[in-house]
């Protein structure tokens, strides 16, 4: 070696991973990927580059648990009744249904229709999730094809006896119509 030259630290040795072919992983060969095989029965000292790993693992598993938490929660939609109808026939009925992951104490929704084949007769909470609800009320614009209806279970602010609970396929409304084509 050369006057003056440093001599280079030796670099840690890289750990081989082999990853069986089955779909279970074995417990040793985990333990053999995260902290190499085992030589000696004195502990081992964990260097950096194992430590900054380790770091790493528990973050993706955080970040993998945060994820299939919300991935939990039920989509909140509205959504309608499947209902087939004969051509110019009237009185049909079509039911507005949610699915809500949260306890709710009002809702609104809009809807745009075909003023030229569907005639909307009525709108009614009768018989519904929002029969009870101190407000339902909306408006049917036949001339443009546009309906909306809101609801507020309790207008008084109790809010613990009149809501609409967390769940799939509430019936919020039925809609009357008549089927012109």
């Amino acid at each position: 070696m050369a006057r003056g030259a440093r001599k280079r630290p030796a670099a840690p040795p890289r750990l081989k991973s082999y990853a069986p072919s089955g779909a279970f992983l074995s417990s040793s060969w985990v333990l053999t990927s995260l902290f190499g095989p085992r030589k000696s029965t004195e502990p081992r000292k964990k260097p950096l580059e194992h430590t900054m790993n380790m770091t790493k693992i528990w973050n993706i598993l955080l970040l993998a648990a945060l994820l299939s938490a919300t991935a939990a929660h039920a989509e909140n939609r509205f959504f309608f009744s499947q209902e087939t109808v004969l051509t110019e026939s009237s009185e049909n009925a079509l039911e507005v249904l949610c699915d809500s992951d949260e306890l709710t104490l009002g809702f609104s929704y809009a809807i745009r229709y075909n003023p030229d084949e569907l005639e909307i007769t009525a709108v009614t909470n009768e018989g519904t999730a929002a029969a009870e609800a101190d407000y339902f009320t909306g408006r049917i614009d036949q001339d443009s094809g546009r309906l909306g209806y809101g609801c507020v279970y309790d207008i008084e602010g109790v809010f613990d006896e009149k809501r609409l609970a967390a769940g799939a396929g509430h019936r919020l409304g039925i809609i009357t119509f008549n089927a012109l084509l």
